[in-house]
């Protein structure tokens, strides 16, 4: 696998001049003046976001393959999710001519409220009623969506890492584990690998990235879930495989107060799985500063096991225990 850095992380940001928004602007009739336009502060690393007057906002990629490809999965995934009835931001436009921008330019509406990772601290359960409501609100996508055309095959695919034992080894080997770090690596993920052997049978419709940074609060209430650009059809335990592990407990009791997750007996097994692997995985990043608020550091992953460990309230870690 090897160390190697994100090269997406590290492209430059696309900007617009006054022309250009301008253009937009006229082509979309968008119905407000170039004065109206500012820029946001971006909590991820893909987009320039600027603010259309007060109910827009211009979301515009790096000039560079991942983000452009994240810009058409949102192109798709977002009419289908705004249509299940969730509070999410429509899709407005669309511009893919590329005569405006050297990549292509989309539209939404501006959810109102700020990102709940701005608010979060050290006590998550202050936020219960936040991660409930987002647990409703993707138990409520996963059952409502039946079909998304894709006939381009823009949607993202998501899935668990197969087998940890070549992770382990090659870990181990360039230094990142010692034997008995991995010894107990293997005999935990080992426990819990069996659970995965449905999962590719388990197909929903998935937001693909809910982390803090894309839930919108408002005086400490929920009020939308933002950015579609990883959405795609998946087992619906990877859903959960951006939150806070902290957190998976309330959102899980929101979701089950809607449906059960497919293979429902064995999902915590699954997140953790992913919790576990992720932050294995991310140890081969490049280690650099944060470019954004929300951005996750190479360490980033273990803290939030070690947090969610050292928390007694935290149920789904007792499945580390013999």
């Amino acid at each position: 696998m090897g160390l190697h850095p994100d090269p997406l992380d590290q492209a430059p940001y696309v900007t617009l001049s006054r022309d250009q928004l301008d253009a937009v602007i006229g082509r979309h009739h968008l119905g407000i003046s170039t004065d109206d336009v500012r820029p946001l502060p971006s909590m991820g690393i893909v987009h320039t976001i600027y603010a259309m007057g007060d109910g827009l906002v211009l979301r515009v990629p790096k000039a560079h393959p991942e983000a452009v490809s994240d810009s058409y999965t949102g192109m798709v995934a977002t009419p289908v999710a705004h249509a299940t009835g969730i509070s999410t931001a429509a899709l407005v436009a669309f511009d893919e001519e590329l005569d405006i921008a050297p990549v292509p330019l989309s539209v939404y509406e501006r959810a109102p409220g700020k990102p709940l990772h701005s608010s979060l601290g050290v006590h998550l359960q202050e936020f219960e009623s936040v991660w409930c409501h987002l647990g409703r609100e993707v138990a409520t996508l996963h059952a409502s969506v039946q079909e998304c055309p894709d006939p381009h095959g823009y949607l993202d695919e998501h899935d668990h890492l197969d087998d940890h034992v070549q992770l382990l080894e090659e870990l181990r080997a360039a230094g990142y584990v010692g034997k008995d770090a991995a010894t107990w690596l293997d005999e935990v993920l080992a426990r819990i690998r069996p659970s995965l052997a449905l999962s590719n049978t388990y197909r929903r419709f998935i937001h693909g990235d809910v982390t803090p940074g894309n839930v919108l609060i408002h005086d400490a209430r929920y009020r939308s879930i933002i950015d579609w650009d990883d959405a795609g059809w998946a087992d619906p335990a990877l859903e959960f495989a951006a939150l806070p592990l902290r957190a998976v407990d309330m959102v899980l009791a929101g979701y089950r107060s809607v449906i059960p997750l497919d293979g429902d007996d064995s999902a915590e097994q699954r997140i953790l799985w992913d919790k576990i692997t992720g932050a294995l995985r991310r140890l081969w990043r490049e280690p650099r500063p944060p470019t954004s608020p929300t951005s996750s550091t190479v360490a980033g992953p273990l803290i939030d096991l070690f947090a969610a460990a050292a928390d007694g309230d935290t149920p789904i870690m007792r499945l580390l225990r013999r």
